[in-house]
């Protein structure tokens, strides 16, 4: 079976906005539990069109949609969206250059949802004001447990906003915050969260720069005994004092199964 949501004119309308016309005549969604729409070259109506499939309870489980341009002003769309809904569980927003000012507006939705679990966020050039209105939302949604956000430009001060509502957030399990240009207060915050925090069980922060001091605050963490059980710190400049101290933290950490130290600048001492 298929579900329709539009009308014989979507193609007219789509033509105003600069959309290709559809030879489906509107967006279409299988009864299935997920629903494939990567690089679609979507646009407009069809970001209607799925928060619309969203509103009415459609029961896709997981939407998948790389690569469309969905940009600032689909993902206020799709907030309208998972405001309402509770099948979805899954949804991935990879690489649409949604920015600050859509993750704002998505995130206001993002509060009401009770039933994501899982949301990429990676490569959409999100700033620090965007890792701040994740945070603000997370305050509330306790229901989201991956969150990936790598490839963006979080910085310190996003990295600051996510450590601070983690202390109390319950739900988050898995973080990917590779490439996001987080230094050394960033890693610090991180690391002082995961003294508190008893449910992060990955953390991902591949080619940052914590240095030496954001890896000693980690391995305070992992002497607190964290529940982490994955740590990359592949390429984040961290030297023999780093490594000698995350060492040291695994003679009294019993959760950790996998730690990532790869293209750092380790020598002999920290080896």
């Amino acid at each position: 079976r298929f579900f329709a949501f539009g009308n014989r004119n979507d193609d007219e309308k789509n033509r105003s906005r600069n959309c290709p016309p559809k030879t489906d005549q509107g967006l279409y969604f299988e009864s299935r539990a997920s629903k494939n729409l990567r690089y679609r070259n979507l646009c407009h109506m069809d970001f209607v069109n799925l928060a619309y499939a969203m509103k009415v309870g459609h029961r896709v489980q997981r939407m998948t949609l790389p690569g469309n341009n969905i940009g600032p002003g689909g993902a206020a769309i799709l907030a309208e969206g998972i405001t309402v809904n509770r099948a979805l569980e899954a949804m991935d927003l990879a690489y649409n250059s949604i920015q600050d000012e859509g993750i704002s507006a998505f995130t206001r939705g993002l509060q009401a949802n009770v039933n994501l679990r899982e949301l990429q966020l990676d490569s959409n050039n999100i700033g620090n004001k965007g890792g701040e209105a994740l945070a603000d939302a997370l305050k509330v949604n306790h229901s989201l447990q991956i969150v990936n956000l790598e490839n963006n430009r979080l910085g310190d001060e996003g990295s600051k906003a996510l450590a601070e509502v983690l202390k109390i957030n319950d739900g988050v399990r898995i973080l990917h915050l590779g490439y996001n240009g987080i230094n050394r207060d960033g890693g610090i915050a991180i690391g002082n969260t995961l003294k508190i925090n008893s449910h992060l069980e990955s953390i991902s922060f591949e080619s940052n720069s914590i240095g030496n001091q954001g890896a000693n605050t980690l391995a305070e963490a992992l002497r607190a005994s964290s529940k982490l059980q994955l740590l990359d710190l592949h390429g984040n400049n961290i030297g023999d004092d780093g490594a000698i101290a995350l060492a040291g933290a695994l003679m009294a950490n019993c959760t950790l199964m996998s730690l990532y130290l790869g293209r750092n600048n380790i020598q002999r001492e920290g080896a």
